[in-house]
């Protein structure tokens, strides 16, 4: 995925009021933009986690959870948790 990619700018009520580059949205703490998070379970209530890389900027080789990723433009949450589910993990949903 694109460092610079063009994610919609939200103010407080998850209103787009227009777009920001994610690498200006995540080192400025005072705007609003969306992410996903997305937990997978099975029957015994066990999580799956995985593990950032050591090259990423923020947390390298933090536990995080199942599949993350930031909603894109013009994206909804679904439709950025199918597609990381599948960049991810590999899960076709």
């Amino acid at each position: 995925m694109a460092q610079d990619e063009l994610l919609d700018l939200v103010n407080e009520n998850d209103e787009v009021i227009g777009t920001i580059l994610r690498s200006e949205a995540n080192s400025n703490p005072k705007v609003y933009h969306r992410e996903i998070g997305i937990l997978i379970a099975d029957s015994q209530d066990r999580v799956l986690m995985q593990q950032r890389s050591k090259n990423k900027k923020v947390y390298p080789l933090y536990w995080i959870v199942s599949c993350a990723g930031h909603v894109s433009a013009g994206m909804t949450p679904e439709e950025v948790a199918h597609k990381e589910l599948q960049e991810e993990l590999g899960f076709d949903t």
